[in-house]
């Protein structure tokens, strides 16, 4: 049977069928709902005190986004019960239409954040990493965009950012949906060279990177695109999502919906998206930088141009950018060396902190002897305990006189040290060695 149609109705039908296969095209088949609910899956054993946070994109669902074979919560599932993360997960969902009405990017970024913050996210967790599927990824930069303009003291619990088949500078694909759909979202993903909220939104996240620091190198960027195409296109081309990533961006053998799904946790995907997590939640990412400072009994600085005298009292406080484990050496007037930490008198270390303070007792201060001359502190910052470093002082002490200052030094340069007091210097190249698995500063006192 011949179908007439005038020219009004053929080109709402054409249109209709447009809107159908950009619709199966976006969504990957994945269903599409008006209320998309959140739900969250926690880990038996989560000991790092962080949580990932999923987001899924335009016409997705916070459910089915995400679905895996292997498990009943999909991908949060996997992360939660993956032994090699265990930690807690939530996926966030929003209200994303075909055709009908719906909030736009700004708006989802804002609801957002106010969710994170009611469900308490950001005061049970110390660390966030964000993982996000296709326009997902722009919600979230405009979340943590938001976060920095705002001075917001969380944002310092963000860790990383995942962004999977993001489309950073738009899609033609949503440019063609927005003209027959009366939803926003699709309007707010056409190309950026014609879309002013895209390049806004692009040139505050790239603000937000641009002020990470050596010691507050968050929130690390990751992103990852599509190599199959959904029917006859890619939905999210390399082209498309390359953009403020910290990394190369990784190519997946997916189609759009289907980068979101791992089958297991042996899937590439999952084993992918691990490392990132690791990645992110490492203290290693921190530069090591370590401070020694001498203070006097009422806390005062004992500054480069001063000096003690013998019976003066002090007491030793060392800071490390990074979490570690230090070991803190006297070499005294006489050229005897001392362990003042860890042991019995100046206190011992259950686990990496930033801070020491030695003696680690409020009520226990350091006294110089008769020996007069230049005292040498020794500070090592490990990320792993080393044994070898608890027996260094007597090492030293059983070396001849005239080799114990070499062996010192000789023990700065493996670890990559710099000297300091109220100033740093650098190791110069020729002096560092390979990256180190623990830091050394050195500290003086001029002992009159």
């Amino acid at each position: 049977m011949l179908i007439h149609l005038s020219g009004g109705n053929l080109v709402r039908y054409l249109m209709s069928v447009l809107f159908l296969y950009l619709a199966a095209l976006l969504t990957g088949c994945t269903r599409s709902v008006d209320s998309s609910p959140s739900y969250g899956v926690r880990s038996a054993a989560n000991r790092e005190r962080a949580a990932v946070v999923f987001i899924h994109g335009v016409m997705g669902d916070a459910r089915a986004t995400w679905a895996s074979p292997s498990d009943p919560d999909g991908w949060p599932g996997l992360v939660a019960r993956d032994p090699k993360l265990a930690l807690d997960t939530y996926s966030i969902g929003y209200r994303t239409t075909k055709i009908t009405a719906a909030s736009n990017i700004e708006e989802i970024s804002v609801r957002l954040l106010q969710r994170i913050h009611d469900q308490g996210l950001f005061a049970n967790y110390e660390k966030l990493v964000f993982v996000a599927h296709s326009m997902g990824g722009l919600v979230l930069k405009r979340t943590l965009s938001r976060m920095y303009a705002e001075r917001s003291p969380e944002l310092a619990k963000v860790r990383g950012a995942i962004m999977l088949a993001t489309p950073a500078h738009g899609s033609d694909l949503a440019a063609l949906t927005a003209w027959i759909s009366s939803n926003p979202q699709f309007n707010d993903m056409s190309p950026s060279d014609f879309n002013s909220y895209l390049q806004a939104l692009d040139n505050d996240f790239e603000t937000l990177l641009r002020a990470r620091t050596e010691s507050s190198p968050f929130p690390k960027v990751y992103c990852a695109y599509e190599t199959l195409s959904t029917g006859p296109v890619k939905v999210v081309p390399r082209s498309s999502s390359q953009l403020a990533c910290d990394a190369t961006s990784v190519a997946f053998d997916r189609n759009h919906a289907g980068i979101a799904k791992p089958a297991s946790m042996d899937d590439e995907l999952h084993v992918y998206l691990r490392a990132r997590i690791l990645d992110s939640l490492s203290s290693r990412a921190i530069a090591q930088k370590v401070t020694v400072h001498v203070q006097r009994p009422d806390g005062t600085l004992l500054q480069a141009a001063e000096h003690l005298r013998s019976g003066d009292r002090y007491f030793i406080r060392v800071k490390a950018a990074r979490p570690g484990w230090f070991y803190v050496f006297n070499q005294d007037s006489s050229d005897k060396f001392t362990r003042y930490f860890p042991s019995r008198e100046g206190g011992e270390q259950s686990g990496p902190v930033t801070s020491l303070r030695v003696p680690a007792s409020q009520d226990r201060l350091i006294a110089l002897d008769d020996v007069r001359g230049t005292e040498r502190l020794y500070v090592f910052v490990s990320d792993q305990p080393e044994p070898k470093l608890a027996a260094f002082a007597s090492e030293v002490m059983q070396s001849r006189r005239q080799d114990r200052r070499a062996a010192v030094e000789r023990e700065l340069k493996l670890r990559g040290g710099f000297v300091t007091s109220t100033v740093e210097r650098p190791l110069r190249p020729d002096e560092a060695m390979s990256p180190p698995a623990s830091y050394a500063a050195v500290a003086t006192i001029d002992h009159r």
